[in-house]
């Protein structure tokens, strides 16, 4: 299991990255939303205004002409849209994942997050419905099966899923089914109404980050983990693991919690001290080691002077001027 997660866990999210943004760790989907929504915008700068309103004529013309004879929407033209109820399954029919991730990105705008959640091949057979719960009001850009060679740019995203907001539980529940994977995928901006920025300042100059996370279901393995600015040094290693870095040398901190109860909300705070005050630490560890050298230095050679003139004084008890031979004579005489 350690083996797939750490396979994943560089080939599912390493793949997401858009070359064109100088932050790091932006993953695909927002990045092809941003392009679609770049060329979007040109193709409108480009359309005169009176193209708009002509095409816009026609379009309510149709419609109001055919909307009678059109064919009633079948049950899953609406998948992936909010339902008034619940998507109708036994519980116990539900897929249970033996381990889950979720991370928080950092990207130019905020934070993302990711929940990456891994079904036991010997427990759980395909297909197989599985159940991701959200707050309330996550604004999911991606949602999709992880094929067996990684995510790519290229994967698609679920066909149909259902979404139900459990007002009761504070939840968006998601439900889909696996047919040729065991491992899922769903991404969501951490921004808006009920998403508060995850990252504070401290009074020492530090900074921290709050991460979250309620499972809908029980899972042996839950892991909550973030990455940080590059450069940025996490203050309590001992009680967070260390998961590497990214392309760009984000440092990616974690706390892992085994047999995570349904329902229950996780969290974990991790200190860092942010790029600017490391940098500062480690100049001012380098002047400091300077001093100690130079005054470990300046203490040996004045101690070799002061033995020196130990030994020299010692050699020499009596004065120059004094000769040991006329004194023999002289007191013969």
């Amino acid at each position: 299991m350690t083996q797939r997660f750490d396979r994943l866990q560089c080939a599912d999210w390493s793949e997401y990255i858009a070359p064109v943004i100088e932050l790091p760790w932006l993953p695909y989907a927002t990045y092809s939303l941003q392009s679609a929504h770049s060329q979007h915008d040109s193709c409108v700068y480009r359309s005169s205004i009176l193209r708009c309103v002509v095409l816009l004529l026609v379009a309510a013309l149709f419609a109001a002409v055919f909307s009678f004879g059109l064919p009633a929407p079948s049950a899953a033209a609406d998948e992936g849209q909010i339902h008034d109820t619940p998507y109708d399954i036994d519980p116990e029919d539900v897929a249970r994942f033996s381990l889950m991730q979720y991370k928080f990105f950092r990207v130019p705008d905020g934070y993302t997050a990711g929940i990456w959640g891994i079904l036991d091949p010997s427990e759980v057979e395909l297909p197989a419905t599985i159940q991701i719960a959200l707050p309330t009001g996550a604004n999911v850009f991606w949602f999709g099966p992880v094929p067996a060679d990684g995510v790519t740019p290229d994967t698609p995203p679920f066909d149909s899923f259902h979404v139900y907001t459990d007002e009761e539980k504070g939840l968006d529940i998601y439900t889909a089914t696996l047919t040729d994977s065991f491992e899922v995928q769903i991404e969501h901006y951490h921004w808006g109404e009920g998403f508060a920025f995850p990252v504070r300042s401290l009074p020492n100059g530090d900074h921290m980050i709050r991460i979250s996370y309620t499972p809908l279901h029980d899972v042996d393995i839950l892991r909550l983990a973030a990455f940080l600015p590059a450069g940025s040094a996490a203050r309590d290693e001992n009680n967070v693991e260390f998961l590497g870095t990214g392309p760009t040398g984000d440092p990616a901190f974690a706390m892992t919690f085994h047999n995570a109860q349904a329902l229950e909300t996780y969290t974990v705070e991790i200190e860092y001290a942010p790029p600017e005050i490391t940098a500062r630490h480690n100049q001012e560890g380098i002047a400091g080691g300077i001093l100690v050298a130079i005054a470990v230095t300046v203490g040996a050679v004045a101690a070799v002077l002061g033995l020196w003139f130990f030994i020299k004084r010692r050699k020499k008890p009596y004065s120059d001027d004094y000769d040991d031979d006329d004194a023999q004579w002289d007191s013969d005489d």
